[in-house]
């Protein structure tokens, strides 16, 4: 009983840490598969060996950091703007991990 009065008690801490968002609408794009997802020691990767249904914005085969700098999330909205609140396979959790877009969406942004 008194572990999980602990373990209640460190939640209810890093809830008040958190800072809630101004909103909670959902950002565009899609989260990552599990099976789109790859663990290494020190990030989350797209895994670029599977069927590739989707791209970051940015091109990049990151989808977050992990550790303590990976942002923990209940929506989009604690996420930055290129970011979705996904469950991650790797933190079994949700975090914030780069969003994924078709190529086309890629393409647009690349010709503005």
């Amino acid at each position: 009983m008194l572990m999980r009065l602990r373990i209640i008690k460190h939640h209810e801490h890093e809830a008040a840490t958190s800072q809630v968002p101004g909103d909670h609408d959902p950002h565009g794009g899609r989260c990552p598969t599990e099976h789109e997802q790859v663990c290494k020691d020190d990030a989350i990767f797209l895994n670029l060996k599977g069927k590739k249904t989707g791209r970051t914005l940015s091109g990049t085969s990151e989808l977050s950091e992990v550790g303590d700098t990976s942002v923990m999330c209940a929506s989009d909205g604690y996420c930055a703007s290129d970011e979705k609140c996904c469950t991650s396979v790797c933190h079994k959790r949700h975090v914030c991990l780069k969003a994924l877009h078709s190529d086309k969406k890629k393409q647009k942004q690349d010709e503005n």
